[in-house]
């Protein structure tokens, strides 16, 4: 008397349906990322980029600080993140603190590499052409941060 278990040989090499699902899951969702990744040639959001792509001149000095007024408020992250492309990959440029609803932002730079009117020249050359150099409200907290990296150089257009 045979089971009925062995009386088809070819279970033996079925594949799992768990296996299936996994292996449509991983051509539906995976493998179009990385074709579109490939096809714009972007780094992934991990990559660290290439020693030869990060600014040449590396502040160490002391920062300083100015605030510069914009001639319109800060309305969101997408403003701050606006001024910072303009002006973040400069040399000496350290970091801003900006908030919304605010019409100026802290400039936090190194004076030995880069002084504060050529980061206003090219924040007004970006487009903010109303953007003015003003005094430190010495009641305001001034928080800077300190990046692990700087930012990386924007190719020249």
């Amino acid at each position: 008397m045979s089971s009925t278990k062995d009386s088809n040989p070819s279970d033996a090499t079925r594949i799992p349906r768990r296996w299936i699902v996994v292996g449509t899951a991983l051509v539906l969702l995976v493998a179009p990322m990385v074709i579109v990744g490939m096809a714009l040639n972007t780094p992934s959001a991990v990559a660290t980029p290439p020693a030869e792509d990060l600014p040449a001149v590396r502040s160490t000095g002391p920062s300083s600080a100015v605030s510069i007024e914009l001639g319109r408020v800060i309305c969101g992250d997408c403003c701050v993140g606006d001024i910072w492309k303009a002006i973040g990959s400069m040399p000496g440029v350290r970091d801003i603190d900006a908030k919304a609803g605010n019409s100026k932002f802290v400039l936090f730079y190194d004076r030995q590499v880069t002084d504060a009117e050529k980061v206003l020249a090219k924040l007004v050359a970006s487009g903010e052409e109303d953007a003015k150099l003003a005094p430190v409200d010495p009641s305001d907290t001034l928080t800077e941060r300190r990046w692990v990296r700087p930012a990386r150089q924007q190719p020249a257009r």
